[in-house]
């Protein structure tokens, strides 16, 4: 047999039995007593505690499955300097319905240097929880708890209209214009005993939690007191709710706090992927990222070769300068990302005009156009790459003019350049420079003209991607 138990009294036997085809039973107080300083085993046949020393209403009751319910009572912390070794519950008639031996445990009180609480809970198999009912002071609850701590209650709503069919033990908060039982209990507490209300006050700072998961205190130092929602700010400690990746993104909530893996989506420049592989390709987005940044550049138009007639001294044109495209776009981690590098523009051969940039995709949102190829010796200038769908879009930088004038020696034009490249420089006499960069949209130089000898011009260069996350 366990040295610690509960046993329900010959009393409570015949009250609980009575009520399966009577009135229900009503548990209305519990004691605590320090049994004249020797712990005894209960004994059924017991009306009465061997020496109680506090006696109080209960506090709460919790019911369980199969007919069990515990039955709550606490001590507050300015009661006590005694020992406690056995407890009981009794019914609103004052007779023992149930007792219980207890571990020794001594209460002190707060002159001695440590203030608690005690709480005593004793568990009663009723056999059917129905037969069984309990009247809290609800109000004697609040106070104790306040003594150390705002309480801290499980309430169901809040509500000016008492509900229909509540259950022992539901607390509500009372609006401010109650109705029916709860008129003139505006802002209380009220909770269900099971035969009736029972109100108590809130104290300062109360707190409790509604079924809907928000936390309200109760601000008595308002200049009309009232329950608040109870959040953390700036000014004032609190709960406060983690961040969702949208909302981490927005930035426009002040009462919601980001959490590493927020913080990092919403991060810029955190790390950097740039990709530089002219043609198609795919990227995988990493763990935990939900927005990159992207930025692409179109490839770099050629250069124009020289003209090749008699008597004519020509030089090409220098290639355009890819559009750059940068977009913020929000993904999911492991998502596959397909995309396209524009390639180099070619150059131009002698007398002919050279091959515009590849144009840069990136996840069939942006296009970063590729600049047009430098011109032949014909006096005219070549225009840079367009850009789509970006949150900026660039167009490129115009290519060097080409020139064409009989009987002299004409320099080529200068490529354009680009964010991350120049363009190649127009060559005199030869073969134009090529465009220089990692990864730029330069345009390439054209050709220098030579009586009777055409030249090519320079290359251009590819386009990019870079990706920040």
């Amino acid at each position: 047999m366990a040295d610690y138990r509960t046993i329900i009294t010959v009393t409570g036997q015949t009250k609980l039995a009575d009520a399966i085809v009577g009135p229900a039973l009503t548990l209305q107080t519990m004691a605590v007593g320090d049994a004249n300083g020797v712990g005894y085993d209960p004994d059924e046949a017991q009306a009465a505690l061997v020496n109680p020393v506090y006696t109080a209403n209960v506090d709460g009751v919790e019911t369980l499955a199969g007919g069990v319910i515990v039955v709550e009572m606490t001590v507050p912390a300015n009661e006590g300097g005694f020992h406690v070794r056995e407890a009981g519950v009794f019914d609103d008639a004052g007779d023992l319905i149930a007792i219980a031996r207890i571990a020794d445990r001594y209460k002190p009180l707060p002159a001695s240097g440590q203030a608690d609480e005690l709480t005593v809970r004793m568990k009663l198999d009723v056999g059917n929880v129905g037969n069984v009912n309990w009247v809290v002071d609800l109000a004697r609850k609040a106070k104790i708890d306040g003594q150390l701590r705002p309480d801290f209650r499980s309430v169901a709503s809040g509500a000016n209209d008492p509900p229909g069919a509540p259950a022992p033990g539901q607390t509500w908060i009372v609006g401010v214009a109650p109705t029916g039982a709860w008129v003139g209990h505006e802002n209380e507490l009220a909770e269900w005993s099971g035969t009736g209300w029972t109100f108590a006050e809130p104290t300062p700072w109360m707190l409790v939690g509604l079924s809907d998961r928000t936390d309200w205190r109760w601000d008595h130092a308002l200049g009309q007191p009232a329950w608040v929602r109870w959040l953390a700010s700036k000014t004032m400690p609190g709960p406060v709710r983690i961040a969702t990746i949208a909302e981490a993104l927005a930035g426009d909530a002040p009462d919601i706090a980001v959490d590493p893996i927020a913080l990092r989506a919403g991060a810029r420049s955190f790390a950097t992927d740039i990709l530089t592989n002219p043609g198609a390709g795919t990227w995988t987005v990493p763990s935990d990222i939900y927005q990159i940044e992207v930025e692409a550049v179109g490839g770099g138009g050629g250069g124009g070769g020289a003209q090749n007639s008699a008597g004519w001294n020509g030089g090409g044109g220098g290639g355009a300068g890819g559009a750059t495209a940068i977009v913020s776009i929000a993904v999911t981690p492991g998502q596959i990302i397909a995309y396209v590098i524009g390639d180099e523009g070619a150059s131009g051969t002698p007398s002919a005009s050279a091959a515009a940039g590849g144009t840069t995709t990136f996840a069939g949102i942006v296009s970063a156009g590729g600049g047009q190829g430098g011109l032949t010796a014909d006096g005219g200038t070549t225009a840079g790459g367009t850009a789509t769908g970006g949150d900026i879009n660039i167009t490129g930088s115009d290519g060097g003019t080409s020139i064409l004038m009989e009987g002299n020696q004409n320099k080529g034009g200068s490529g354009a350049g680009s964010p991350y490249g120049s363009g190649g420089a127009g060559s005199a006499t030869g073969v134009g420079n090529d465009a220089k960069g990692h990864g730029a949209g330069g345009g390439g130089g054209g050709g220098g003209g030579v009586t009777n000898a055409g030249v090519n011009g320079g290359r251009g260069s590819p386009g990019l991607i870079i990706i920040r996350y």
